[in-house]
């Protein structure tokens, strides 16, 4: 037996609102304000938190074709803020 229309209607709707809620791009070292760090730390820190963030995203995530970018954005940003770089406002 198959399920109700309006059933499936509410699931697709739940799809397409989850899937538009996520990020569709990966966070980058340009998302954040340098601050008063000088260039080299600032790239070396970015691409620690890179490297931690594509493991998680790896372990976490639907792989490395995850379209949502959800786990590994995360972690990008707690790794670039827990190292002192703000999130720039978006405008």
């Amino acid at each position: 037996m198959a399920p109700p229309r309006s059933i499936l209607f509410r699931l697709l709707c739940i799809a397409i609102l989850a899937t538009g809620c996520s990020s569709l791009t990966a966070r980058t070292a340009v998302d954040y304000e340098r601050g008063g760090v000088p260039e080299a730390k600032f790239k070396k820190d970015a691409e620690s938190c890179d490297k931690q963030a594509a493991a998680h995203q790896k372990e976490f995530g639907n792989g490395q074709f995850d379209p949502s970018k959800g786990p590994y954005n995360r972690m990008y940003d707690m790794c670039m803020r827990s190292s002192g770089y703000a999130l720039k406002q978006q405008p």
